[in-house]
């Protein structure tokens, strides 16, 4: 990427395909319902493991019927925090499961997911710092795989057909963030300028 973001690799069960044969033609923007911290744990971690040893810990007189193991975990390609701070889980070209839909043919295949830190109903809270970084990240992504920037390619989760998920919810802003998008694409795409040289010293006598 030409964008500089931490690695921290998901874990093996999250990697449904390493490099997807389909060509990513969609930005998902997802809102973690957590901390940045405890988000990218989560997607570290096996996840089925984790939901069966909290069910283990819980008061066996309070808990419902033990969780059933799914066999694989969900993730997206990057997280990004309320203080600007970001990380990569996986290569772009790989296929997570961040927004499956069976209304929406190849939606993991096709799409890039940016988890963002916060809680829907809260508003985020959806921070300067944090629409900054994932614009960044967003036109990037957009540049190196020709995704057009525009509302039609660069969605919600809760607009993926079929879903149910309500993400990034009505406080993220739209209006500013697709303004932001296009301030970096922009950036990301201008020549660089021409290096200014100084006339040489003139030679002593």
């Amino acid at each position: 990427m030409i964008l500089d973001v931490p690695q921290n690799p998901c874990h093996p069960k999250a990697l449904r395909t390493v490099h997807s044969e389909y060509p990513k033609n969609r930005i998902v923007i997802h809102t973690a319902e957590g901390s940045f911290a405890g988000t990218r744990s989560w997607f570290q971690m096996d996840q089925d493991a984790a939901r069966q040893a909290a069910w283990d810990k819980a008061d066996p007189k309070k808990r419902g019927p033990a969780p059933t193991p799914l066999g694989y975990n969900v993730c997206t390609h990057f997280l990004v925090g309320a203080k600007g701070e970001a990380t990569q889980f996986a290569d772009t070209t790989a296929m997570l499961l961040h927004c499956g839909s069976k209304q929406v043919p190849r939606c993991n295949d096709t799409s890039i997911g940016i988890e963002h830190e916060g809680f829907t109903a809260k508003g985020g809270p959806y921070t300067d710092a944090m629409l900054a970084m994932s614009a960044k990240i967003t036109a990037t992504l957009c540049v190196e795989h020709h995704i057009p920037v525009d509302r039609e390619h660069i969605v919600g989760h809760v607009e993926i057909p079929g879903v149910d998920h309500t993400d990034p919810g009505l406080f993220w802003p739209w209006d500013k963030y697709m303004g932001l998008v296009r301030l970096a694409e922009v950036d990301i795409t201008a020549p660089p300028k021409p290096r200014t040289m100084r006339p040489p010293k003139p030679l002593k006598a």
